[in-house]
């Protein structure tokens, strides 16, 4: 099943990162069995205790929602790992900061959350925090990274709450930054980001042109305009588990 050049013995056999965990298997690039199909992922092992299985870009075209509800069990947090201007590859666990049951990964969709400004751009991963029912004017809003709170105070009951990871590599993308100094701080949860204590290193494909929008005098921004800004990154990763 799995092609030259990709890590595991037992490779073979790989339905998901978790059976190659038990396998013994470390983190690498593996071929798995998903319902949909056979897809190329990289296997997160020992962050936060693992097992986090990050998605290429280059499969964002063919992978279906049912794909990501089968890797997708734990809705407490996903991992992020930031691409760094040097190349490493901090990480942050994000979670929500409004506890409605858990967090929300869609493929190409945004069911119960507000649309991503660049949908049209390409295929892309919702990651959705607070459903627009459970958004409200004047409520503290956000999310929490690495333990951080990163909120701001919803001024009208906008009720974006939302990341988008797209496989686009071109530039035509919308990117009007508006993250103020009294609204929600887009620089302060990758600053929270830490360096994990493992060599492992993903390679760039799993690393996606990244939106956020939050609020309602929230942030608006997109990761075209970190590397000039404080805490500075190119581009993120998602894992899930």
């Amino acid at each position: 099943m799995c092609d030259a050049g990709y890590t595991g013995r037992n490779c073979e056999n790989a339905i998901t990162c978790k059976s190659l965990k038990k396998d013994g298997e470390k983190s690498g690039l593996y071929k798995i069995v998903l319902t949909s199909g056979i897809f190329k992922v990289y296997c997160e092992m020992d962050i936060n205790g693992g097992v986090y299985t990050f998605i290429s870009k280059n499969t964002l075209s063919r992978i279906q929602q049912s794909d990501i509800d089968s890797i997708f069990t734990d809705k407490s947090h996903v991992l992020l790992r930031l691409l760094k201007p040097d190349n490493s590859q901090p990480y942050t666990i994000i979670q929500q900061y409004i506890d409605t049951g858990g967090l929300s990964v869609q493929v190409n969709a945004f069911v119960n959350y507000t649309r991503p400004k660049n949908h049209a751009l390409s295929d892309y991963l919702f990651l959705g925090l607070l459903p627009k029912k459970d958004s409200r004017r004047g409520q503290v809003e956000g999310l929490k990274s690495n333990g951080v709170d990163v909120t701001f105070t919803n001024c009208d009951g906008n009720a974006n709450n939302y990341f988008a990871f797209y496989s686009a590599e071109v530039d035509n993308h919308q990117d009007v930054a508006a993250c103020g100094i009294t609204n929600l701080d887009d620089t302060k949860w990758r600053g929270s980001a830490i360096h994990p204590n493992t060599s492992s290193i993903m390679p760039h494909e799993f690393f996606m042109l990244t939106e956020l929008h939050f609020g309602g005098c929230g942030c608006y921004i997109e990761s075209g305009s970190w590397p000039s800004r404080a805490n500075p990154a190119n581009a993120t990763a998602i894992g899930l588990r």
